[in-house]
């Protein structure tokens, strides 16, 4: 999933290609922080997380049961690394600050998707 979501900061396919096949996450992650950022990265980096995770939920049983089974528990991406965008960052440096936490309500949304049967 990291290496689909970095891959697509850039629509450039030398670059996608080459985040798609470069071995561990998180060096997908680097690469993806060296990439030509498509123009309209920040208006849809969240639909397209959606769509990623959605995907993940739809292909593995394994990953469904354990996100139906937090039946309608808030999920908080909680992190030590200031991400309060996806997250909420739990560290002295970011007290105070409430986190988006988008990938926390993306997983609370597919998650009544799945329910639904909409997934």
């Amino acid at each position: 999933m990291e290496h689909a979501y970095q891959a697509a900061k850039s629509l450039l396919q030398f670059e996608q290609d080459e985040i798609r096949t470069c071995g561990p996450a998180w060096k997908a992650k680097k690469l993806g922080r060296k990439v030509m950022m498509r123009p309209d990265w920040e208006e849809n980096k969240a639909d397209v997380m959606k769509e990623l995770v959605r995907r993940k939920f739809q292909q593995n049983d394994l990953l469904r049961q354990s996100l139906l089974i937090t039946e309608d528990a808030i999920l908080i991406e909680g992190n030590g690394w200031h991400d309060n965008f996806w997250g909420d960052c739990g560290c002295d440096k970011c007290e105070g600050i409430k986190g988006q936490n988008m990938l926390g309500k993306i997983l609370m949304e597919i998650r009544e998707e799945l329910k639904e049967g909409n997934a």
